[in-house]
């Protein structure tokens, strides 16, 4: 009699468990989601992050990019993980500015692109390259 009272107590809280979980969307099937519209950390775009978050209750969820002061813009992005997403932010510092959820388009000046490879060749003469390698052979005891 025991052991029939145990199982039945086991079947009625699996039973409980499983309509719980279907009920508040913790189910096997729920996946995490979010998508970004300026396509995740794109400082001069104002974008907005949207998706859906489970854990415990299902939680929808709509953050747009915003100017926290003058020089700050807090960037709302997407991080994909196997088959789950789910939103980020961090703060950016705008050089120039930021105004209206984006950085202002001239603090995102590209770095200039340096000169010709030629400006990193170092002359070096064949006495000093043979004299070296005869040291190295030296050391190395060849």
């Amino acid at each position: 009699m025991k052991k029939r009272n145990i199982i039945i107590i086991f079947v009625v809280i699996l039973f409980i468990g499983t309509i719980f979980a279907r009920f508040t969307g913790l189910v096997s099937t729920s996946i995490n989601t979010c998508s970004d519209t300026d396509s995740g950390k794109n400082y001069d775009l104002k974008g907005t992050v949207k998706g859906t978050y489970y854990f415990l209750i299902k939680e929808e969820y709509q953050e747009t990019d915003y100017c926290k002061d003058e020089n700050t813009l807090i960037e709302y992005y997407c991080v994909n993980e196997d088959m789950h997403s789910y939103k980020e932010k961090e703060e950016f510092f705008c050089e120039l500015g930021c105004e209206q959820g984006k950085c202002l388009e001239s603090s995102l000046k590209e770095l200039p692109t340096p000169p010709d490879d030629d400006y990193l060749t170092i002359p070096i003469k064949e006495k000093e390259v043979t004299g070296l390698i005869q040291r190295i052979r030296e050391w190395l005891g060849l």
